[in-house]
């Protein structure tokens, strides 16, 4: 998400997928009459677990657990240092697991000067988050962790702005095959995502049990 501030109205610009494939960017050209760019990156979630599957009905089966979130970051940049076309490239959200599968990681996003990921280059960037864990007969799956916070080393070019790095939320584990319903994610208030809640499990008495929520 871009803004150019101060402003009398929305000048916000919101880029949340790419159009093509993971390798595309998008070319961003700053309107002129600015001082000064916010620019806010977030990484993508992490896709959910899938949950164990089993032809016998006497296991217990443990749900999927839920994808982290992706990180944040906050720069904002007087616009006579840097270029007037800046790159980017959203991360794309991780793909859930099918059964007995982990979901995948969701991907990085990059802000850019150049149509490459190296550091140096780097505005803003902001990890994806990793996918929810895989059920399996007993014991609950491991909840997804959240998107790595971002430094000043790892996008060099924040040096010159006003920088503010979030790190993502974990998400919650899977419905263990004995207990059956996971614990629910509270968001935390230092950040704007959440990460996703954890399936039910099922007991060894083929009980199905509720998946978790996202608490308010």
């Amino acid at each position: 998400m871009f803004s150019t501030i101060p402003s009398q109205q929305d000048d916000g610009v919101y880029f949340i997928t790419t159009v093509g494939g993971v390798n595309d960017w998008i070319p961003f050209s700053i309107p002129s009459g600015y001082k000064n760019i916010s620019i806010t990156t977030i990484g993508a979630g992490g896709g959910g677990g899938g949950g164990f599957s089993s032809g016998a009905n006497t296991l217990g089966r443990s749900g999927g657990a839920g994808g982290g979130s992706g990180a944040i970051t906050n720069v904002i940049y007087p616009l006579s240092m840097i270029p007037s076309v800046i790159y980017i490239k959203p991360g794309i959200g991780g793909a859930g697991g099918a059964a007995n599968t982990n979901g995948e990681a969701g991907g990085n996003t990059y802000v850019s000067v150049r149509t490459l990921v190296a550091n140096a280059y780097l505005l803003s960037y902001a990890a994806g988050g990793s996918g929810g864990g895989a059920g399996n007969t007993s014991t609950a799956a491991t909840a997804g962790t959240g998107g790595t916070i971002a430094t000043v080393s790892s996008c060099p070019y924040s040096v010159l702005a006003t920088p503010s790095f979030v790190a993502g939320v974990n998400g919650g584990a899977g419905g263990s095959g004995t207990a059956g319903t996971p614990a629910n994610v509270t968001p935390i208030s230092t950040s704007i995502v959440s990460g996703g809640a954890g399936g039910g499990g099922v007991t060894g008495n083929t009980m199905p049990r509720v998946g978790g929520s996202i608490n308010e």
